[in-house]
């Protein structure tokens, strides 16, 4: 049976308010990525939503294109 973790430290992308976490296997491998976007709300709360994984299709682009639709 595969065992995967989700590593808790945020890495920043090159775009702005877009991270990923990655995901590894048993040797800590990478083998998937979960992507995050992060966002300041209108009462000046850091706002953090994870939008998926890059195993499922989800890209940098598309998690740009989530943030700016939220903020």
């Amino acid at each position: 049976m595969i065992h995967l973790k989700t590593l808790n430290k945020r890495i920043a992308t090159k775009s702005q308010g877009v991270f990923y976490k990655p995901i590894v296997n048993e040797q800590n491998k990478e083998v998937d990525k979960v992507y995050l976007i992060r966002w300041i709300d209108n009462d000046g709360r850091a706002k953090l939503k994870t939008v998926g994984k890059h195993s499922q299709g989800v890209r940098i682009s598309t998690c740009i294109a989530l943030r700016n639709n939220t903020i």
